[in-house]
């Protein structure tokens, strides 16, 4: 009784509700993601992933922060791809990877990315960032900075599932099953990106967005 009453409701505003599932296997890269290359380290696809690697480690001072910080983000090898999702609206944001050392170095998972940050590969956002030993970092989202260790045992080729759903105003993020986040959503921009840093390395298998389709009568 519930499914027809909605499906009338949909019939006289005028638009149907379809199921949505897209999924960007990084072998086709659908979503064009930018690639990189330097002496920092570079982002190729090859074996069915995107696969971003860090060669350096940052040479600012670590007693400068200003200083230090600067150097940590030129250092930082990153890509970026503007997803096919309507931000405002109900979604479900599923990213499968594979750590290949757990615990060493730092990745990033970037949102909120503006969109000419693409063409220049230069921008930072809200990040979720895991870190040596599996320390995480996920700061801003509701004014605080939440951090912790991944109660994770990792280990070499280790596989990661993360998981952001945005229900109304408020989101959950979870890694490999464990809620991290419960609150305000972080994503309002369509883009996202990655980035490693400290000789990391991660390899993207694929992403799936899934979301309500609305087509007009």
């Amino acid at each position: 009784m519930k499914r027809l009453f909605l499906s009338s409701m949909a019939i006289l505003l005028g638009f149907t509700v379809l199921a949505s599932q897209k999924v960007d296997r990084m072998e086709e890269n659908k979503w064009n993601w930018t690639e990189y290359s330097s002496s920092m380290g570079n982002v190729t696809f090859e074996d069915g992933f995107m696969v971003l690697k860090s060669n350096s480690l940052p040479k600012g001072n670590p007693f400068n922060q200003v200083d230090y910080i600067k150097a940590v983000e030129a250092s930082t090898v990153k890509t970026y791809a503007k997803l096919p999702i309507r931000p405002n609206d109900n979604y479900k944001v599923t990213i499968k990877y594979i750590d290949p050392n757990f615990g060493k170095g730092f990745y990033n998972i970037y949102f909120n990315v503006p969109k000419g940050c693409i063409e220049d590969n230069q921008c930072g956002s809200y990040v979720f960032q895991v870190g040596l030993k599996g320390q995480y970092m996920l700061p801003s989202f509701d004014g605080q900075i939440h951090m912790d260790k991944l109660p994770i045992k990792g280990k070499k080729d280790f596989p990661m599932t993360f998981v952001l759903t945005k229900k109304g105003k408020n989101a959950t993020i979870e890694v490999n099953g464990i809620e991290l986040y419960n609150g305000i959503c972080p994503l309002t921009e369509p883009c996202i990106g990655f980035g490693v840093l400290w000789k990391k390395t991660i390899k993207i298998d694929e992403i799936i967005v899934e979301q309500a389709d609305y087509e007009d009568e």
